[in-house]
Order: structure tokens, then C-alpha cells, then sequence
């Protein structure tokens, strides 16, 4: 199955409906925090696949997942 297609804002939204909050900004970086766990998006229209593969491995979610959080 392809990826779909998402922007880093798409990531921070499923991420903040995860529990995770905006800790800081680091230039075209968003670094979020939930009970010791980071995660880093970069603020882009559309991410790159391993990109999105490794938010979607710190979520713990599958692609499908993701668009049913979206």
C-alpha cells in the first residue's frame, strides 16, 4: 500500500489528539513531548516517506490508522 500523502500540520494534529504537546520551535521544526516521548516534524507541505514512516512509528499507528485519526 502507498503512503499517503501529509503535511507536517496533518502530523502535529493527529499527534495532539494522541496526547502530545507542542514543546518548542526550532526554526521549520516542531518538537512535541508525551510522558517522555519526542517527536520531531518538520513543518513541510507534504513529508518525505521515511519521514512519515518514523511519525508513524513513534504513534505506534498504521497508515490507516492515521487517516482515521485525520
Amino acid at each position: 500500500m502507498r503512503l499517503p500523502v501529509v503535511s507536517g500540520l496533518d502530523c502535529i494534529k493527529v499527534a495532539s489528539k494522541l496526547g502530545f504537546f507542542i514543546r518548542r520551535r526550532n526554526g521549520s521544526h516542531v518538537i512535541l513531548r508525551n510522558n517522555g516521548t519526542m517527536l520531531v516534524v518538520p513543518m513541510h507541505q507534504s513529508l518525505k516517506t521515511g519521514t512519515f514512516r518514523e511519525v508513524l512509528k513513534t504513534l505506534n499507528l498504521s497508515p490507516q490508522q492515521f487517516e482515521e485519526w485525520l
